[in-house]
């Protein structure tokens, strides 16, 4: 399907829908025209609703919606409310699809610019590199450092956030968890984003570093395991996380709340490992004496 197909149905569907979407963009691979065959179509909304459980029923729903009305099973929705700074500034710079009120996404955008510009870190190293490599003629090679520090470091924290609201039920017994509807919601939830954040990470980290391309999503930490960035057991855990993450998404009508629930005690173990891991690898990459130009290259 292209891009213009896309945006067409998109904002037949927006328009008439019963969700209160104050405004949505399509961006990512689909929307540069750059997509893989397994590449999501990845839309963000802005949702006038203040409740985070209620927003998390709806993105799920409208998730389910999108799918059905793009005829496919790829379709990731960001919730802009409650979206990194980074990650929603990297979504409004694409133009709107859908906007109900052009004064109030301009005063979100506005708080959105802010926040990402206020919590930037001053790292201007990479980019310094950036041009370099363009000086030196290199932009098409590829090395770790090539990698987006920021864009690791953000979702990293995302992880750790994400893991301390989880443990939060831990100390519940099953039957406890599958009696508090809160729980599982909120779980669900904080579990999909965890997941995610996990996943844009090694996918990042296989792009950057030029490694063979994974066939599917799930597959990225499996590719780092055979370059020694993760070990081969944890690969295979996150692979079932990120698979875990498509039945939350694609399967929450039917969710087993006894799987969700050995699910947010299995998989946070594997994922504070990765998490502990990917923070090592990136420190050790730091400490790694920077490439140079080529003698001769002009500067």
């Amino acid at each position: 399907m292209n891009v213009r197909t896309i945006q067409a149905r998109l904002k037949k569907y927006f328009t008439h829908s019963r969700y209160p979407v104050a405004f949505a963009y399509l961006f990512g691979s689909r929307a540069r025209g750059q997509a893989l065959p397994y590449s999501d179509i990845d839309v963000g909304v802005y949702l006038d609703e203040p409740n985070e459980g209620t927003r998390f029923d709806m993105e799920l729903s409208l998730m389910g919606e999108l799918e059905h009305t793009l005829h496919t099973d790829n379709v990731d929705v960001v919730v802009l409310n409650q979206a990194p700074p980074r990650l929603a500034y990297s979504i409004i710079k694409y133009k709107p699809l859908y906007s109900r009120d052009e004064r109030a996404r301009a005063r979100i955008e506005m708080g959105i610019l802010s926040r990402y510009f206020d919590e930037r870190p001053a790292d201007l190293e990479y980019y310094r590199f950036l041009h370099r490599q363009i000086r030196a003629r290199k932009m098409t090679e590829r090395t770790p450092e090539m990698i987006d520090v920021e864009l690791v470091s953000e979702r990293l924290a995302h992880i750790r956030e994400m893991l301390n609201r989880l443990k939060r039920f831990r100390d519940l017994v099953q039957e406890q968890f599958i009696a508090d509807e809160d729980a599982k919601d909120l779980s669900a939830y904080w579990l999909q984003h965890c997941i995610e954040a996990m996943a844009d990470i090694s996918n990042h980290l296989v792009a950057a570093m030029g490694l063979e391309k994974p066939a599917e999503r799930r597959e990225a930490p499996i590719v780092l395991s055979k370059h020694g960035i993760l070990p081969k057991p944890l690969a295979e855990h996150l692979a079932e996380a990120v698979s875990m993450r498509n039945w939350i998404v694609h399967g929450y009508i039917n969710l087993d709340p006894g799987k969700l629930y050995k699910a947010t005690h299995d998989d946070l173990i594997h994922l504070e490992e990765f998490s502990n891991l990917i923070s090592v690898f990136m420190e050790k990459q730091e400490k790694k004496p920077r490439a140079k130009p080529k003698k001769g290259a002009k500067k």
